[in-house]
């Protein structure tokens, strides 16, 4: 009698490596894409961050020559790198003890954008002091 050593793999043991493999395939894909969106959102954020510093700098710049902050466009929208952000600014009036502080003024900067179907937004404010000083 002949014995035969069985060292092939069967049908079954293959697929089921098969389906092992992809599975680990994709959860390693899924994380590499997760990363990505990460960064995406982080780069978007910045670009925001750096846009609302630059008004919030162009804004001191003004008040130092003394000139009326006040003045010029209240919203906007811009393209920085390859996404579209829109902007609002919006002023308000300085109180301590009870009294408006005339020679200060007070100003908020939002940036929305749309990360896929999620509406994001960035704030920022700012004192300005109007007298130039």
């Amino acid at each position: 009698m002949k014995v035969i050593n069985k060292k092939s793999i069967s049908l079954v043991e293959l697929m089921l490596t098969v389906v092992i493999l992809s599975m680990g395939i994709v959860m390693i894909l899924k994380s590499f894409l997760s990363i990505a969106s990460a960064l995406g959102y982080t780069k978007n954020k910045i670009a925001a961050l750096q846009f609302l510093d630059g008004k919030i700098a162009g804004l001191q710049e003004m008040a130092l020559k003394e000139e009326d902050i006040l003045e010029g466009e209240n919203q906007g929208e811009i393209r920085l790198g390859e996404k579209d952000f829109s902007w609002v600014r919006d002023f308000f009036s300085v109180v301590y003890s009870e009294e408006e502080i005339d020679e200060i003024k007070g100003v908020n900067l939002d940036v929305f954008w749309k990360e896929g179907n999620i509406n994001k937004q960035q704030s920022l404010s700012a004192y300005i002091n109007l007298k130039g000083e």
